[in-house]
């Protein structure tokens, strides 16, 4: 399956990428390289994630983020402007 991310998805793997290798040289790129082998098993098996929506043939990432606790605060607000 195609997996694209929207841009608001890459924005925040581009900042994020720039954030760990401002943490430790090289650590950007390990983490844009365990990032595109999570895309790779998520065209492989859509089911085992939750940050994407399929359309028709092509799971759309929907955000990066770079802790569990942010991620949480974001899908939140995203809920209440939504409601």
């Amino acid at each position: 399956m195609k997996v694209e991310f929207t841009r608001e998805a890459e924005d925040e793997l581009v900042d994020a990428t720039l954030w760990y290798e401002s943490k430790e040289s090289g650590l950007g790129t390990r983490f844009r390289d365990e990032i595109s082998r999570v895309v790779a098993r998520i065209g492989e098996d859509a089911t085992l994630w939750r940050i994407y929506r399929v359309d028709s043939d092509t799971v759309i990432i929907l955000y990066v983020m770079r802790s569990e606790r942010l991620l949480r605060s974001y899908v939140l607000d995203q809920r209440s402007a939504d409601a």
